[in-house]
């Protein structure tokens, strides 16, 4: 059995469609933007868990919406 850690990513029609186009653009495979676009997510995450937490160490609760994403 494989335990290689795995991304699963769902993307509207519409970044979809942007994402191919950009790629057309930039000659670059649409992937190599997908993996971008993932890890600054992550790596924002990351920044915003960091910035919860007190000089004690300890975390705030964290408001999250999906418009804090955007």
């Amino acid at each position: 059995m494989d335990h290689s850690p795995t991304i699963s990513v769902t993307l509207s029609a519409d970044l979809l469609k942007h994402l191919r186009r950009l790629a057309e653009k930039q000659y670059v495979p649409i992937s190599w933007l997908v993996t971008g676009l993932i890890c600054e997510t992550l790596a924002t995450c990351h920044e915003r868990v960091a910035l919860a937490r007190t000089s004690g160490g300890r975390v705030l609760p964290v408001i999250r919406s999906p418009s804090a994403w955007n």
